[in-house]
């Protein structure tokens, strides 16, 4: 970790360290003479997951029916997978992201799932910015 006076730090957080000229996300340091801009961008889970149980269910419901049998059973076990994948689909959380616009062009240095933090860090590094000049 870059060796910075107290004052220069404008965020030292979930290590995360943002000073006049450095921006620390984990084991990759960034120059902040080279961001050009930053912002946050939030990113939606995946849903392949639920869907996927979903039409899983309706396949087996399907041949069910195509093969005349007691399809009484089928529609409980479908109504099962639904509601596993219903409650799949509800507890996916979004995640949120930090990106950075250099010369070379837009790097995604931080995600999280904690939309504050990241606010936290897009601000220092808006700071840290403004603070270089």
């Amino acid at each position: 970790m870059p060796n910075t006076d107290q004052e220069d730090r404008f965020l030292q957080e979930g290590g995360i360290t943002v000073t006049k000229t450095r921006f620390v996300a984990g084991a990759q340091i960034y120059a902040l003479s080279g961001i050009t801009s930053v912002r946050g961008v939030e990113i939606e889970p995946s849903r392949a997951g639920p869907i996927t149980v979903v039409g899983s269910g309706l396949c087996l419901l399907g041949l069910a029916y195509a093969a005349e049998t007691n399809i009484v059973v089928f529609l409980i076990v479908f109504l099962i997978t639904a509601a596993i994948a219903g409650f799949w689909w509800v507890k996916q959380k979004p995640s949120f992201a930090v990106v950075c616009t250099t010369a070379g062009g837009e790097v995604t240095a931080l995600t999280s799932g904690d939309k504050l933090f990241v606010s936290r860090v897009i601000e220092a590094i808006t700071q840290a910015i403004i603070a270089r000049g």
